[in-house]
């Protein structure tokens, strides 16, 4: 009995002496996994402050806090490449956007950096705070320098704002094929009419459009000399484009049915029957496109306002627009450029025509050597389904701000700081055993649940060219004054900048303008009307036509 009491106390002490040594084990991993975890956040964090304190010292934008930490990115890290602001309405990604847009805009006006900005904003709220910024920038200078400084300010405001702009818009670009521009004019005034063109409106509609654009008609005269097929073909003949001259001498136009001809001048007069879009068409000297790149120039495109039913003229006059600053930007003539382009976009999905998509891929793909920056807004990460695969491959930085678990993930792959080195999480009470770590799928989920609860203002921004792994940032705050609080020679200042006029005088303008090209082709500013009394209807029943009594309705 002795000998059997003695071998079970020798198994106890046994088993007591190898649990210790599996604990001490245990413990002992868990001390050199953690010190191995803490060794590379450390190195991580060391990396950031290193290059964060490398970049303060030369002129540069900040992003927001991290850790306490500005988040930097210099003039020349911006110049040439994109960036992608991905978040939820409320997040503050238009907030982020004014404010780095801001930021260049002061280093430009207030240093010797070479640069120059461009928004278009479709909803207009971020070019109405972005607006708000800068009337409070002036406001802290002396009346000759804001003067100086708001000259280059440049507020395309069709629908809302108190000056007009005129603009070049159906002016000839020479670093564009004329076919190419007229293709482009009929795509926008396809947009505006909502219905698609057929294969022979398509053909006649280039041609006609690339005539009058070579001729330098009045875009106002542009219904009544497309009904006229001989006035379009002594255009052609007076310009030097072999291909136009050949089809309207073949006598193609002049074969197109009415049907044709009236269909396209409809889609077109959709655009031309808003007031303030032809008044800015017919203003002398309108404002080319191209200075809109020249060092210092602030251009601000908002489309908000448009009138009821007139929402998809204000979607394709902003695609123009953009597509038009797009061939100006890669225009490399005589006149000045900045050393540093930006293009700013908020929702740029909501003018996402054909001509749009050619111009932001070439953007993406060739802006690098002509100094262009993309930087888009969207609630989306596939914001535009053909862009989708060049906004992965070539946007150097993206930016989330709080998101949906579909759009995280729709990038999570690359731009998460997935380590691999992440514990999982213990419950109070476990037991001590090795550290075990989160898979790949596990860490991405993580991070998505993560981010899809950020507060507003906190950004993950991730970057290609950093030698740190993406950060979480918190943004400054971006709320300068309310419009009406500032002074109203600011707000002129601002609204009017160095080519705005005013809106009835330049409606005024436009009547005269139109006076004269209806006397000209022997109309009213209405165009030609029918009345009830001159015009036959045709009697479906009997086969014949039969003219209408006068309280007949037709």
């Amino acid at each position: 009995m002795s000998a059997l009491l003695e071998l079970v106390e020798r198994f106890l002490l046994w088993w007591s002496l190898l649990f210790r040594n599996e604990r001490r084990l245990a413990l002992d991993t868990n001390r050199e996994e953690r010190r191995a975890i803490r060794r590379d956040a450390h190195d991580d964090d060391e990396r950031f402050r290193v290059e964060m304190a490398r970049r303060r010292g030369r002129p540069h934008l900040v992003l927001g806090r991290s850790d306490e930490t500005p988040y930097a990115l210099t003039i020349e890290q911006l110049r040439g490449t994109h960036t992608h602001l991905v978040a939820q309405p409320g997040a503050g990604k238009s907030r982020l956007l004014v404010g780095i847009l801001f930021q260049l805009i002061r280093l430009v006006w207030t240093t010797d950096t070479s640069g120059a900005v461009t928004l278009v904003d479709a909803k207009g709220e971020t070019v109405a705070l972005l607006m708000r910024a800068l009337a409070e920038l002036l406001s802290t200078l002396p009346a000759r320098e804001a003067d100086r400084l708001a000259s280059r300010i440049v507020s395309v405001r069709p629908f809302t704002g108190s000056h007009l702009v005129p603009l070049a818009l159906f002016a000839r670009e020479p670093s564009v094929d004329l076919l190419a521009q007229g293709r482009v004019t009929l795509e926008t005034v396809e947009r505006a009419s909502g219905a698609a063109v057929g294969i022979r409106q398509a053909g006649a509609g280039t041609m006609a459009f690339a005539t009058l654009i070579a001729a330098a008609v009045s875009p106002v005269e542009w219904p009544f000399v497309m009904r006229d097929g001989s006035a379009m073909r002594a255009l052609a003949e007076g310009i030097d484009e072999p291909r136009l001259r050949a089809y309207f001498r073949s006598g193609d136009y002049d074969r197109e049915s009415r049907t044709t001809v009236w269909g396209l001048i409809a889609r077109l007069e959709m655009i031309l029957s808003i007031a303030p879009i032809r008044a800015m068409l017919v203003g002398s000297g309108g404002f080319s496109f191209g200075r809109a790149f020249e060092p210092g120039m602030v251009t601000l495109v908002a489309l908000d306002g448009a009138p009821a039913g007139a929402q998809s003229v204000a979607e394709a006059l902003g695609a123009l627009i953009t597509t038009r600053l797009a061939w100006a930007a890669f225009d490399t003539g005589n006149r000045p450029r900045a050393d540093t382009i930006v293009l700013g976009f908020d929702e740029l999905a909501s003018i996402g025509v054909p001509s749009v998509v050619e111009a932001v891929e070439r953007v993406l793909t060739t802006g690098r050597s002509f100094g262009l920056s993309l930087i888009s807004a969207a609630q989306f990460a596939n914001q535009i389904a053909a862009l989708d695969h060049l906004f992965a491959a070539n946007v150097h930085r993206r930016v989330f701000g709080r998101s949906s678990v579909r759009e995280i993930e729709h990038a999570a792959s690359e731009w998460l700081p997935v380590t691999g080195t992440e514990p999982k999480q213990r419950r109070p009470g476990d037991a001590p055993r090795p550290i075990e770590f989160m898979s790949e799928a596990e860490e991405i989920r993580s991070w998505t649940r993560r981010i899809s609860r950020l507060p507003v203002r906190s950004f993950l921004v991730g970057d290609r060219t950093a030698p740190f792994r993406s950060r979480l940032v918190e943004a400054p705050a971006v709320d300068p004054p309310a419009w009406d609080v500032l002074p109203a020679r600011v707000r002129d200042l601002v609204a009017r900048g160095g080519f705005g006029v005013l809106r009835a005088e330049l409606l005024r303008h436009l009547h005269v303008v139109e006076t004269a090209a209806a006397d000209r082709v022997g109309a009213t500013t209405t165009g030609p009307r029918e009345t009830r009394g001159n015009f036959e209807m045709p009697d479906l029943a009997r086969r014949r036509a039969t003219r209408p009594r006068r309280r007949d309705v037709p």
